[in-house]
């Protein structure tokens, strides 16, 4: 008796590992162990914080910093507002600078005073309205990287939808603050922000850097065909209005 109440217990049956659930999902950025970039945390981080440190992590790290960044949440309001503010930075810099070389371009050389004060009460209204065009640049860019992207085969494996374009377009936002520096800060800024964008659509997506670069490159080629094409019909309709008045005379 003594022997059957140290006897083993019986074995498990052969299906019990089969029958265990299986363990949650991850989370949707970088790794199991990884944070969440600052900006998602700025409720416990403090919202100023979370903005700096989000801004330090993208231009330090921009791999890292879309590794970290959730690729899909339904939230389109953090992105958003993250770029209106990096927008909104950039664009004070662009004014200053617009506004000192245009009075130190109009002035010393017997310009109109009017003229510059007006020239800089356009630039003013511009600031203003930065939001507004930065929402909508943001949505536009966003469309037409997930479309090219969608061109070249990168949407496959994909499951952030069109949120993951938006938070690409949105974080590469970051690039705006390149207008610190005068004159070529916003050409540097538009070098930069396709920079974020190689990164943001390969990581987000989940797909190759050689097809995020395709789309990024097919997206600035289809721009730049617009933009000549534009310029030549215009070109091609004042030359003509041009021609017609002095045939007139």
């Amino acid at each position: 008796m003594a022997e059957d109440n140290f006897a083993p217990p019986p074995p498990p049956p052969d299906d019990a590992f089969a029958q265990a659930p299986p363990p949650p999902p991850g989370p949707p950025y970088g790794g199991p162990t990884r944070p969440p970039i600052p900006w998602e945390q700025r409720d416990q981080l403090g919202f100023f914080p979370a903005l700096i440190e989000t801004v330090k992590l993208f231009v330090t790290s921009p791999r890292e910093a879309y590794e970290r960044t959730p690729a899909s949440t339904g939230d389109y309001v953090g992105p958003i507002l993250y770029a209106v503010i990096l927008a909104v930075i950039g664009g004070i810099f662009g004014f200053v600078y617009s506004t000192v070389l245009n009075t130190a371009m109009t002035l010393p050389f017997g310009g109109d005073a009017n003229s510059a004060l007006a020239s800089g009460a356009g630039g003013f209204l511009g600031l203003i309205l930065t939001p507004i065009f930065a929402v909508i640049g943001l949505f536009i860019g966003a469309g037409l990287l997930h479309l090219a992207l969608q061109v070249v085969g990168g949407l496959g494996e994909s499951e952030a939808g069109f949120e993951g374009s938006v938070r690409t377009v949105a974080f590469a936002s970051t690039a705006q603050l390149a207008q610190i520096v005068p004159i070529i800060g916003g050409i540097g800024a538009a070098i930069w922000a396709l920079v974020f964008y190689v990164f943001g659509l390969a990581i987000l997506h989940r797909t190759t850097e050689q097809k995020a670069i395709l789309a990024v490159v097919l997206l600035v080629t289809v721009c730049c065909v617009c933009i000549v094409g534009t310029v030549l019909i215009f070109g091609a309709s004042i030359a003509g209005l041009a021609a017609a008045a002095g045939g007139g005379g």
